[in-house]
């Protein structure tokens, strides 16, 4: 509930800034614009532009692509005009990314819970998901429209099933790990670098932090018991 605070109030900040908040937002915006039109890519000449990861845009495509036709039928069922872009409009997008990234950014909480708790016990996993609940970092770029919180929720499901191979060896979270490690890349700045994001970066500090939490309790507990 309080990560959901913090990344859901305040969503409108990109938007007070003129949507240039972040350089990379009217990207994504302009991308989700062009994939609807069916143009999926453009040459600009432009490194900045040109092989720019997309996937971000991709999944709010795909997601217009079901809910807008749905949209525009209610609409017209209710006698309501249904002129112009709909939610492909750009101040539409800016609110779906927004929505979107504060969802994704409020369960990467409950994900590195998860981890901690399967990994080292409960306390551990409350410890790291209270500190990634607070963290400044990762609501910051739950306010942006950018694509920073899709690679570290991606990048953080794979951690949790890369870490459950290691300790269940199941042939299914070699499958998921591996996936949801792909699409952390098809996001990330660089296939090179995506994993070592610094939102990935962060929840894996606290994981880790949370997880010596967890082993000095245990410590503790052991000594009084003997």
């Amino acid at each position: 509930a309080l990560a959901a605070l913090l990344r859901f109030g305040g969503i409108s900040h990109d938007l007070h800034e003129g949507r240039v908040y972040h350089p990379d937002a009217p990207k994504q915006i302009r991308a989700v614009q062009q994939f609807w039109t069916g143009e999926y890519y453009r040459h600009i000449g432009l490194k900045d532009y040109d092989g720019y990861p997309l996937l971000h845009a991709h999944l709010v495509e795909y997601g217009l692509r079901i809910v807008e036709p749905a949209r525009r039928a209610a609409a017209q069922l209710l006698g309501i005009p249904t002129t112009g872009k709909g939610l492909v409009d750009a101040d539409a997008l800016y609110w779906i990314v927004l929505l979107m990234n504060a969802a994704l950014s409020t369960a990467g909480v409950g994900i590195v819970f998860r981890i901690g708790r399967e990994n080292i016990g409960a306390a551990a996993g409350w410890i790291a998901a209270t500190l990634l609940a607070i963290s400044p970092a990762d609501i910051t770029a739950a306010h942006m429209a950018t694509g920073d919180v899709t690679t570290a929720f991606f990048a953080t499901l794979s951690l949790w099933h890369a870490m459950r191979v290691q300790r269940l060896g199941r042939l299914r979270d070699y499958v998921w790990c591996t996936a949801l490690a792909t699409f952390a890349f098809a996001e990330g700045t660089t296939a090179a670098t995506t994993l070592f994001d610094g939102k990935f970066l962060a929840h894996l500090s606290l994981a880790i932090a949370a997880a010596g939490c967890g082993l000095v309790a245990r410590s503790q507990r052991q000594c009084r018991s003997n």
